[in-house]
């Protein structure tokens, strides 16, 4: 009777070796601390707020919450996109989005300036286009002044600090072309973030 004897050795050498589960464990720890100092450093979990703006109905159905954040401080990326409850209005010289329940009434020129009004019979914007000398010039100790992209155009807003008591404007200085100022005085707060939308939606022609 013969007896064969096997080598085990080799087998035994070329079996996979065990992974290190606590050398691993460290390295995905690392990964995750990795991962999480970038999201804190990208904004962490205001990047919500900043990518989702939102509008409730204007005033007097809701209380007008801002859609966009605050001047100066757009909380879109890109293009600004009116709430779709917005309707589209055609001016002679640029478009502008408004509310349910307001429109466009031309007034008759002033001062050289093609000029009108947009209202719901409750507020009203006023807005001149034409070679403006002045910018809305304002007090920094009693407005808050922001400048905003709109329609690739750097545009100057203003809102009194006090609210109620002062205008609440946006100038947009067309170096290329005529300007445009639109404007309401003594709006509330509901009033001026509904202003703010109007404002931000202008696209000339």
């Amino acid at each position: 009777m013969h007896t064969i004897a096997v080598s085990t050795k080799n087998n035994m050498a070329d079996a996979p070796k065990g992974l290190d589960a606590t050398k691993d464990l460290k390295w995905l720890g690392k990964g995750l601390l990795v991962i999480f100092i970038i999201w804190i450093i990208t904004g962490g979990p205001s990047r919500v707020a900043i990518q989702k703006p939102f509008l409730k109905a204007p005033s007097p159905i809701d209380s007008g919450e801002q859609y966009g954040g605050a001047i100066g401080k757009p909380s879109w990326k890109g293009v600004f996109i009116p709430p779709a409850s917005y309707h589209g209005e055609n001016t002679k010289y640029f478009t502008v989005s408004l509310p349910q329940g307001w429109e466009l009434r031309e007034i008759p020129s002033r001062d050289g300036y093609y000029s009108g009004e947009f209202t719901n019979d409750i507020t009203t914007l006023t807005f001149d286009y034409g070679t403006s000398p002045g910018d809305l010039p304002v007090s920094k100790d009693l407005y808050t002044i922001a400048y905003e992209n709109v329609d690739k155009i750097s545009t100057k807003f203003v809102t009194p600090k006090k609210v109620g008591a002062g205008v609440t404007g946006a100038f947009y200085r067309r170096w290329f072309g005529k300007d445009l100022t639109i404007a309401g005085d003594n709006l509330t707060t509901a009033e001026k973030n509904t202003a703010y939308t109007i404002m931000r939606s202008v696209r000339f022609k």
